[in-house]
């Protein structure tokens, strides 16, 4: 959807890691952005339920053989 200024209007939920690192990459692209999140302020709850932790740019996803890690 374009916005009056001719802007694409993007919204995104959640306001964890992800959600503000898309939030950015689009604002820098041109769209206006709105985040919603349920918590009152952005990272509360970052990756609390997510599967890996994120690290030097690799995702380990409970890779119990720490195979990733070596890798």
């Amino acid at each position: 959807m374009k916005s009056a200024g001719g802007a694409k209007s993007v919204a995104i939920l959640g306001g964890g890691l992800t959600g503000c690192c898309t939030a950015l990459v689009l604002a820098e692209r041109g769209a206006r952005v709105t985040l919603f999140d349920r918590a009152d302020s952005l990272f509360a709850r970052t990756s609390l339920h997510n599967e890996g932790k994120i690290h030097f740019g690799y995702v380990y996803a409970r890779d119990s053989s720490l195979a990733t890690a070596r890798l």
